[in-house]
């Protein structure tokens, strides 16, 4: 098994993974992970109850900003799209 292998895919803990090794690389992400487990297992300890994964974040502004984005770098290259 790697550092950074997950058995369940998209868990918690694996896309902090992705998304701190994107970031900041392998190093910190595989520092970063065990810490995060840490603090979920502190809380499940503390408050006695069972762990629940979080959701994944959807960010609704930030997808609409790059849409943005990708569409008025398409017009600047000639290819000029609608999205509504």
């Amino acid at each position: 098994m790697r550092l950074g292998d997950n058995e369940k895919k998209n868990s918690y803990f694996q896309r902090k993974y992705l998304s701190i090794l994107a970031r900041r690389g392998r190093k910190k992400a595989v520092i970063a992970v065990p810490y995060k487990m840490i603090i979920a297992v502190y809380h499940v300890l503390k408050d006695r109850v069972a762990y629940r994964e979080p959701l994944p974040m959807i960010n609704e502004q930030g997808t609409k900003k790059l849409i943005a984005k990708h569409l008025a770098k398409l017009k600047e290259l000639g290819h000029p799209l609608e999205f509504n």
